[in-house]
């Protein structure tokens, strides 16, 4: 018999491990002095689905079935992956053959007359216990969310006694809720930023490495994100491996194995803005005309949030000018003293930002979550000004601190 192809129907976490070469292999008796040996290498099957089809490409010697000193072999070479489980067990492998036979000594030889094996099976051990494994920790725990961009650090640990490969890593939102937004990952500790891949419209997933990870070794990420819900939110953390490639084209319709999970939670806290007076105009007294005079005002952060984009809205009566640059102190007392942003707003008034102060920038007046200490929450605001001609005694310098919570965006 000529073997044409050779079925091979692999079991449900068994693939084809295409980095040993395959190979077709022949012994046989050509006649009664000797035995005949040979190999024909390089021999790559067609993979459907979970099908290998090895295909003769005309170097395969026919083979007498009928002669038990004929040994013909087909030599390749599989993998188990994620779905082959975690117990020691058989798993059956399905085999079938395509061929013609031949009649050589008929004197009116007829024409070959195809020949097909029903499948029959064989026997593969799989030991569960020396499988890859990875497991997920949330190393931050909990979350307060304090800031407008806040990170948890996230951990993926390898505790098999293999190398697990093609390492991945996922967050997911719960279905039509979730106000978590990932702004980006970081591999720790070198601080790699690893490109996100979008699926599933609100989710995302990361390559972490197809090397993988050794047994034993552990892979840290950085998660920053912001939220934009004032209630306790969270998202699902999970991670994957496997033995032929990452999921494709994503965890959810190309990874059929179960995924270590946990989820990553933040709870947001409230800001509180207060305002208190150190000095009034003429120290409390009467100030005279056409002479400077100043009033210092301390912004207090009051509750456990950061106080985000702080200003104060200034309304000077008639014939009170504002001198200008207006300094802000933060934090209070440490005589670090920066210019502040002024700009004029509807009404006659001025925004004094405060954000200006380099120390409180995009990161706002710390609340006392960060900052339990006074001095820390506080920041203070030094307006200079004249008083000219057209005041009106008993006149009022009108100012309404302002800020945000750190949710974003903001309400």
């Amino acid at each position: 018999m000529s073997i044409d192809s050779i079925i091979i129907t692999l079991p449900l976490g068994v693939s084809y491990d295409n980095s040993v070469t395959s190979m077709y292999s022949y012994s046989y008796y050509p006649n009664k002095y000797g035995i005949l040996r040979g190999f024909a290498g390089g021999i790559t099957p067609i993979i459907r689905g979970n099908q290998l089809i090895f295909i003769n490409p005309g170097t395969w010697k026919p083979s007498n079935f009928t002669n038990v000193a004929d040994d013909m072999r087909l030599i390749f070479y599989v993998k188990s992956d994620c779905q082959a489980g975690s117990v020691s067990k058989s798993l059956s492998v399905g085999y079938q053959y395509f061929g013609k036979d031949f009649l050589y000594d008929s004197p009116n030889p007829i024409v070959p007359t195809i020949s097909t094996q029903l499948t029959n099976t064989t026997a593969l051990s799989v030991v569960g216990t020396a499988r890859p494994a990875i497991a997920v920790q949330n190393n931050t725990g909990v979350v307060q969310g304090v800031l407008s961009q806040q990170y948890w650090d996230v951990q993926i640990n390898n505790p098999s006694t293999v190398i697990a490969p093609y390492v991945w890593m996922a967050l997911e939102k719960a279905a039509g809720t979730g106000g978590v937004s990932i702004d980006s990952v970081v591999l720790k500790p070198d601080n790699i930023k690893l490109t996100a891949s979008d699926y599933n419209v609100t989710d995302k997933w990361y390559k972490i490495s197809a090397t993988g990870l050794a047994s034993g070794a552990v892979q840290q990420a950085r998660v920053y994100f912001k939220y934009s819900s004032c209630l306790p939110d969270s998202i699902l953390f999970k991670a994957g491996w496997n033995c032929t490639g990452y999921p494709d084209p994503d965890p959810l319709t190309g990874y059929s194995c179960a995924a270590p999970q946990k989820y990553l939670k933040v709870i947001p806290n409230p800001s509180q803005v207060q305002m208190s007076i150190l000095r009034q105009p003429a120290a409390g007294g009467s100030m005279n005309l056409c002479t400077a005079d100043s009033v210092l005002v301390v912004v207090n952060s009051a509750q456990a949030g950061n106080l985000i984009s702080p200003y104060v809205n200034v309304f000077p009566p008639t014939g009170i000018i504002l001198d200008t640059p207006i300094q802000v102190e933060y934090p209070l007392g440490s005589g670090d003293y920066q210019n502040a942003s002024l700009t004029p707003v509807s009404g006659g008034g001025y925004k004094i930002d405060l954000t200006a102060h380099t120390s409180i920038g995009s990161k706002g007046i710390a609340g006392t979550v960060i900052n339990p200490g006074t001095a820390g929450r506080q920041a203070k605001i030094k307006i200079r000004f004249q008083a000219v001609c057209g005041i009106s005694s008993g006149s009022v310098l009108s100012l309404t601190p302002m800020g945000n919570n750190p949710v974003v965006p903001r309400p």
